[in-house]
């Protein structure tokens, strides 16, 4: 189910220019993984992409603390 939820927030990201549904399918992995530092990681990258520093800055500040 990660790797669904990682290849549609990819798809939605990139492909279909839908940040908002990308973003929704990076959270439901989070939850599914609550402490997988990988996943954090890829949240905050998704967010620096977006250049939402202060999400991005949360989500690495997370994914070090695991």
């Amino acid at each position: 189910m990660a790797q669904r939820n990682s290849r549609l927030a990819y798809e939605e990201e990139f492909l279909r220019a839908n940040p908002q549904k990308a973003e929704k399918y990076l959270l439901e992995q989070v939850k599914m993984n609550e402490g997988d530092a990988a996943v954090l990681f890829d949240v905050a990258r998704f967010y620096l992409r977006q250049r939402d520093l202060e999400k991005a800055e949360t989500y690495m500040r997370d994914a070090y603390a695991f």
